[in-house]
Parts: C-alpha cells; structure tokens; sequence
C-alpha cells in the first residue's frame, strides 16, 4: 500500500510537470504571437505613412503639372523659345488616289 502511495505521489509530480510545461509552451506561444501582431501593426503604420505621403506628393505634382499647362505659362514658353504667332493658316486637302514612291525616287500615280 505504501507503494500505491508513492506511485500516486509520482503520477501527480508528473502531471503537474507536464502541466507547468504546457503553461510555459502556450505563454511561449502567446508572446510570440503578440510580438508577431505587434510588428505587423507596426509595418501597417509605416505603410499606411508612406502611402499618405505617395498620395501627397502625387497631388503636389498634378498641381505642378496643371499650373505648367496654364495658358500664361505655355505663352511664356513661346516666347522663351522664340516662336512666332501664325497669322494666315493653310490647310493642305488630302487626296483618296495613292502615292508610291519608285527606285528613281520619282513618285508615282
């Protein structure tokens, strides 16, 4: 009897091990995760940035590109480049017949 007994004692000392360890593995577990989620929130918050910063930086530039098509600016432009205002304007017709061009370079009808 004084066996059973200890043999008792024996079965719970092991079973409060195995216990204890499965309480360590899952905290072992839990804090992984919750470093895990922490990090992913983490990277979320620095995408989330760069794409607040990607959106301004797109609406500055549509800005910049909107005010360089402003009529004031593209007239600048014509004078910076030294161009001249057209006054008579010509339009060519253009005809259905076709036109190829031979070895000579001559055209043809």
């Amino acid at each position: 009897m004084h066996q059973t007994n200890f043999q008792k004692d024996q079965g719970k000392v092991a079973l409060n091990i195995l216990i204890g360890v499965a309480i360590f593995a899952l905290g072992l577990i839990y804090l992984y995760q919750m470093n895990s989620i922490v990090s992913q929130g983490y990277a979320l918050r620095n995408s989330q940035k760069e794409f607040n910063d990607l959106v301004s930086q797109q609406k500055a530039i549509e800005a910049e590109i909107a005010q360089m098509q402003s009529l004031p600016k593209i007239q600048e432009a014509v004078q910076n480049l030294g161009m001249a205002q057209a006054d008579n304007i010509s339009y060519l017709g253009v005809s259905d017949s076709k036109v190829v061009m031979n070895d000579l370079g001559v055209a043809k009808q």
